[in-house]
């Protein structure tokens, strides 16, 4: 069965959480007997580059990784763009499916093409909850980068905390003093290298901004520790005792790696909606950065063994999830609509 994928964030600045996403999705995808054919990069509007689509009767299911995309729609192009996927499929006689999705705040026009996909598959049940309140079924199956066992260091000793990034800019500056101060390591989930736009994107007000902002953090706190490949991302949540992030797939991450973790909201409830599926609740969220973290915080921290056993049986449940999932999409293609 020959796929295409839409929305492929493994592009997005090296993102550890993504690009695991990615591998395991196309992994999924193999081990069921389909071949990817073509990707579309999730920065890129596929209405505007017709002529850099496939030759659609070489393609039998158009898949689209909905990650963090679907959300506030009103407001936001990006959903509409991948919600319109589906009138593309109906009118090439292609399946179109969206796995891997986060759906909030999204408003009626968005349902009302996700209607024309052939099925819906989203990472938490506040997202399945959204899509039966506008007439759609959806089922479950928890983000991608839990849908394999990794291979981790048999030996884990784990010592000091580990500092993660923010979606949000005004939040991942105080995440970075706060590791500073404690003499944390942090290590953001996207690369923030500041990259010159060059002359020809120079009038960009928002790309100048981007490089101006990443400069002066350089300067501020010196350049960040990156990993050349997301297991070593893993392994290093792996050997902290405890994570503090405002980033969702470095929740997912602590929970691959039984790593104790706090947390800030993202740019959705994405990471609360998660834990409460896991069974966590919101006991680990943060509402406020805390002014120190020393070891009385971080011993309060660490999983109860009644936690351990919650996240060991989401493991489970979602790793055979998502192979179910993959076979299910995968025989839609076997008979185009």
């Amino acid at each position: 069965m020959r796929v295409a994928i839409f929305n492929d964030t493994e592009p997005d600045a090296g993102h550890y959480g993504c690009a695991i996403v990615m591998q395991n999705l196309i992994r999924l995808i193999e081990d069921h007997g389909g071949t990817v054919v073509f990707r579309w990069p999730f920065n890129k509007d596929w209405r505007t580059h017709a002529d850099h689509m496939p030759d659609w009767r070489e393609v039998d299911l158009i898949l689209v990784n909905g990650e963090g995309t679907l959300h506030h729609s009103d407001t936001r192009k990006n959903a509409m763009i991948l919600a319109e996927l589906g009138a593309l499929g109906r009118s090439q006689h292609i399946p179109v499916v969206l796995v891997n999705s986060t759906l909030y705040a999204n408003g009626k026009a968005l349902y009302e093409r996700l209607g024309q996909f052939h099925s819906l598959s989203v990472r938490d049940e506040a997202s399945a909850a959204e899509a039966r309140s506008f007439g759609l079924e959806a089922a479950v199956v928890a983000d991608m980068t839990l849908a394999y066992e990794w291979p981790l260091s048999a030996e884990r000793d784990r010592s000091g905390v580990g500092f993660t990034d923010s979606v949000h800019h005004s939040v991942s500056a105080r995440l970075r003093s706060l590791a500073r101060q404690s003499g944390a390591s942090f290590c953001p989930m996207v690369s923030t290298v500041p990259r010159w736009p060059g002359f020809r994107k120079i009038l960009s007000i928002a790309r100048v901004r981007k490089w101006l902002r990443a400069y002066l953090r350089e300067k501020t706190y010196g350049a960040d520790n990156r990993f050349s490949a997301a297991e070593q991302f893993i392994e290093w949540v792996g050997s902290k005792r405890l994570i503090v992030t405002g980033r969702y797939h470095t929740v997912t991450i602590c929970l691959l790696t039984k790593t104790p973790f706090v947390y800030l909201e993202s740019n959705t409830p994405k990471i609360t909606s998660l834990l409460r599926d896991v069974g966590l609740g919101d006991s680990r969220k943060l509402t406020n950065i805390p002014s120190v973290v020393d070891e009385a915080f971080i011993s309060q921290l660490q999983f109860t063994e009644q936690e351990i056993s919650k996240i060991d049986a989401f493991l489970v449940s979602t790793r055979a999830g998502a192979h179910r999932m993959a076979e299910a999409v995968l025989q839609q293609s076997a008979v185009r609509p």
